[in-house]
């Protein structure tokens, strides 16, 4: 790999691994526990996002910009104006975001230690290369008054030309800090690419008329 390529993939994956800084969590719930959707299509047909079972993405949180996009999952019984992300510490994962934009660079794999790369110095601590995409556990992220620690999980990979990066922010504590949030962002990961997947013949016949 190239040093500019690495680095242009660094400066792709820093725009979206460090812009969990400005999550905005406090949108998370506002349209009331009715409405559970669990599938949406984002960056511009190319990216089916499908939650793992039992969560549901909040349609309050998601936003589109022609092929950018981004959209917040939580357990579907917490999606409710009633219920304070503060009080999930010690269970399931308390917020999972996702965010996409165009990839550009071919071929260019995405691992553990790419993503690590977009992190300043000293904020990774933990690695992980598989079993379905790579990922990395880092320190900072999550806005205080979330109720969210700052140890998180972060993940990326591509499909359809697609980058897409999650990240997985639970109270201090959780068990969602821990491999059962590594497990959730890979079940994530596996049900999103397998169902853009299925779109990705659509697009690229219309690719080809064009």
């Amino acid at each position: 790999m190239t040093t500019w390529t690495f680095k242009a993939i660094l400066a792709g994956l820093a725009l979206i691994v460090l812009a969990g800084c400005t999550e905005d969590f406090a949108t998370l719930g506002k349209t009331g526990a009715g409405n559970q959707n669990t599938t949406v299509v984002m960056g511009g047909g190319r990216v089916a996002l499908r939650a793992p079972p039992g969560f549901c993405i909040d349609p309050a949180s998601v936003t589109k910009s022609g092929r950018d996009g981004f959209a917040m999952l939580a357990r579907c019984n917490r999606l409710s104006p009633e219920t304070a992300i503060a009080t999930l510490s010690g269970q399931s994962p308390a917020v999972v975001t996702v965010s996409t934009k165009p990839w550009t660079l071919g071929d260019q794999p995405i691992t553990a230690t790419t993503i690590a790369d977009a992190y300043p110095q000293g904020m990774v601590i933990e690695q992980r290369n598989g079993p379905v995409v790579p990922m990395v556990k880092a320190r900072g992220g999550a806005p205080e008054r979330s109720g969210l620690g700052k140890v998180h999980w972060r993940s990326a990979f591509v499909v359809n030309d697609q980058l897409v990066v999650l990240g997985l922010f639970a109270p201090e504590n959780s068990r969602a800090v821990g491999a059962t949030g590594a497990s959730l962002l890979g079940q994530l990961a596996q049900r999103t690419m397998s169902a853009s997947r299925q779109i990705a013949v659509p697009i690229a016949a219309t690719a080809a008329k064009e």
